[in-house]
Formats: structure tokens, C-alpha cells, sequence
């Protein structure tokens, strides 16, 4: 599975391997936490069914994503427990993912 990220001037890929110590990035173009604040897009691949809340919360500058593969919606889910569901639309996906107070959820069957 691939996350891809662009600075407007270059292309990252970032693998992802999910541990029960967490997420493991690896970078194969500089190193992560110095390119976050240049991020304008991400590219989600077609794996991914949610992404945890604060993920994305450093990337101050993105403004466009896109998720692979075949999607139904998305929503977020949030408040006490996760209660809260809420579907989200594209146009308020980005603010939603920079914001980090809730897990996106997103439908693929």
C-alpha cells in the first residue's frame, strides 16, 4: 500500500506498515516531517477503508485529495465513543482531514 504526497515541485511515496506499535513511514524522498508544511495533495490508495484522527492535522497546506478505487461515501465519526456519524463531501473532505478531531471513514461495498 502506497500514500502518495506532492509538494507542487516533487512526488513522495510513503510506505505504510500498520504494527500494534503503531504506523511505520517510509520515505523515499527526504524525510517526512521537514516536507509536511509543503504538501498541497495526497493520494489515497484503494486499501485504505479509514484514516485515525490527527493524521493528517500537519499538513497545513493541502487542498486537494484524492481516494482510489471504488467509493460510496465517506463520513466522519466522531463525539463520545464515535457516536457522531456524519457523511462528508468531497468539497469539505480536506478541512475535515486537516482539522483531525474525528476518523474518516470511507464506504467501498
Amino acid at each position: 500500500m502506497a500514500l502518495r504526497i506532492s509538494t507542487g515541485k516533487g512526488r513522495l511515496t510513503v510506505y505504510v506498515n500498520n504494527s500494534e506499535d503503531g504506523p511505520e513511514y517510509r520515505v523515499f524522498s527526504g524525510k517526512l516531517g521537514k516536507v509536511l508544511p509543503n504538501v498541497i495533495s495526497i493520494s489515497i490508495p484503494e486499501e485504505v477503508e479509514y484514516i485515525e484522527p490527527g493524521t493528517f492535522t500537519d499538513f497545513v497546506n493541502l487542498d486537494d485529495v484524492e481516494i482510489r478505487g471504488d467509493v460510496y461515501g465517506v463520513q466522519w465519526c466522531g463525539g463520545t465513543n464515535g457516536k457522531w456519524i456524519v457523511p462528508i463531501s468531497p468539497a469539505t473532505l480536506v478541512e475535515e482531514l486537516k482539522r483531525g478531531t474525528g476518523r474518516i471513514e470511507i464506504i467501498r461495498k
